[in-house]
């Protein structure tokens, strides 16, 4: 069945912003998310809506306020820090907005199966909490100068419509003036699936500058290249292209459109799907045994000892150093590092094209090594190592040590205490030494007890690496004020 211009599209959605469109925000607030890279802030609900089915709209503004924490270009996308059982977890999600500074950032949120970080925002990005974002990132964006009567080209299925609503929504305040002529080729399952379908309809109902052609898989309507090419025609090689979708649409894409004598500059991608081949890939390492691999850092010649299982970025942190990074999916290709020697896993590094590739980068978030390796551009060490532990390091005897220094140190003070008090043996004096050492004693319970209880609450969030501090704390015989600094 052919694809035939469409004017409207399937699907509910929440209306165009306006102010009456988002709520104001409430008290209730997620948990607060800790050891964030610097340079991160917080930012709050302040809308919700659903946008399709499984997939949800959430505004994100300055705590207290309708304003966009920072501007940004439409297309670019921010990451949020997310708690889970295994620690933070970080994902990216694009901006939907037109870039106007007066309104608050939208996302949008596809759920996944059994996915962690859309789940977990299903259930807690209600209005008013707040979570943990960095600043907006990527090249996904318009050109910075359109010619009057250009042609530009968007191709989407699923959620890769999000970065691109936003450029829409920027063109439409441009187009009929500059007289451009805009295409939209967007596929997804069902009518329900439409994310943006509604406003998507609305953006240009007099079809001036905007031609839509939407594909339905449920009803025998298949997107392909060829399909988009021949819709194009003539401008296929002047027009500018966007696509956002699976790594194979964008790699199918690019392939054609240089041999149609696109130029590189007017060649423009982003994909996703990476998620989903990463947590396939942390189930089949599950099933590998880990072995001890050290790691080189060119510069200055220091060499760490890592697992296997993890990334160079998490060894990197584990040892002190806090190379840059933003999505740690291998999608915004912040945390690149250039492989001097060895070898890796590289996962799903779509950030990275391929002349980078065959240059020896690497995306430090999602590569394991799979030997011992040379690396370049880690940067020198910031935090001591022992903030984070090694995964294979036993931590049990290095607190054990600290107990009974903590202890010795009681003891002592004590002593100290005891030997400067006067101790003649009357009844007065045998009832002021009991009162103070019951009182002493209740001091010390009840700054242990503290120490554990606000342990969990505070590492939860944070680390997995704290789990064995909280099972100590249960231990009353052993004192535990240790608890909150492990």
């Amino acid at each position: 069945m052919a694809p035939t211009p469409r004017g409207t599209a399937h699907g509910a959605l929440h209306p165009m912003r306006s102010s009456a469109a988002i709520p104001a925000p409430n008290a209730q607030r997620a948990p607060q998310v800790q050891q964030t890279p610097p340079g991160w802030f917080a930012a709050q609900v302040v809308g919700r809506a659903q946008a399709a089915q499984d997939a949800i709209t959430i505004w994100l503004a300055l705590p207290g306020s309708q304003r966009p924490p920072v501007p940004y270009r439409p297309g670019q996308f921010i990451t949020l820090a997310l708690p889970s059982p295994r620690g933070l977890i970080y994902r990216s999600y694009s901006l939907c907005g037109d870039g106007s500074p007066d309104s608050p950032w939208e996302i949008t949120i596809k759920r996944q199966e059994g996915g962690a970080a859309s789940n977990y925002l299903y259930a807690n990005a209600q209005i008013g909490a707040t979570f943990q974002c960095s600043a907006p990132l990527g090249s996904f964006t318009l050109p910075s100068r359109l010619a009057p009567g250009s042609t530009l080209v968007f191709v989407a299925t699923g959620s890769g419509i999000t970065p691109i609503m936003g450029m829409l929504r920027a063109l439409a305040k441009v187009a009929p003036s500059l007289r451009l002529q805009v295409q939209l080729h967007y596929a997804y399952r069902s009518p329900d699936d439409a994310i943006y379908g509604r406003a998507l309809s609305t953006l240009d109902p007099q079809r001036q500058w905007l031609t839509q052609w939407h594909y339905i898989s449920s009803h025998g309507n298949r997107m392909s290249a060829e399909r988009i090419l021949a819709s194009v025609g003539h401008s296929t090689s002047t027009a500018h292209w966007f696509v956002c979708g699976s790594d194979r649409l964008k790699r199918t894409m690019e392939h054609l459109l240089l041999q149609r004598g696109v130029p590189v500059a007017q060649f423009h991608s982003e994909s996703f799907g990476e998620m989903r081949r990463e947590s396939a890939a942390s189930i089949r390492l599950s099933a590998i045994p880990s072995a001890t691999v050290r790691v080189r850092l060119a510069e200055s010649g220091a060499v760490l000892t890592a697992s296997s299982h993890e990334t160079l970025l998490e060894a990197l942190e584990r040892n002190g150093y806090r190379p840059p990074f933003n999505c740690r999916t291998g999608i915004c290709a912040t945390c690149k590092l250039r492989l001097v020697a060895g070898q890796v896993n590289r996962g799903a590094d779509s950030g990275l094209t391929q002349a980078q590739r065959a240059a020896g980068e690497v995306l430090s978030c999602v590569a394991r090594p799979l030997g011992d390796v040379t690396i370049a551009g880690a940067g020198r060490k910031v935090a001591a190592a022992a903030a984070l532990p090694s995964p294979q390091a036993p931590v049990a005897r290095p607190r054990k040590a600290l107990r009974w220094a903590l202890v010795a140190a009681s003891l002592a003070v004590f002593t100290g205490a005891w030997m400067l008090t006067n101790h003649k043996p009357t009844a007065s004096a045998a009832s002021t030494t009991t009162t103070t050492s019951g009182s002493s004693t209740s001091s010390g319970s009840s700054n242990g007890s503290n120490g554990s209880n606000t342990t969990p609450s505070g590492s939860s969030t944070s680390s997995s690496s704290n789990s064995g501090s909280n099972t100590g704390a249960t231990n009353q015989a052993t004192p535990n004020t240790n608890t909150g600094v492990s």
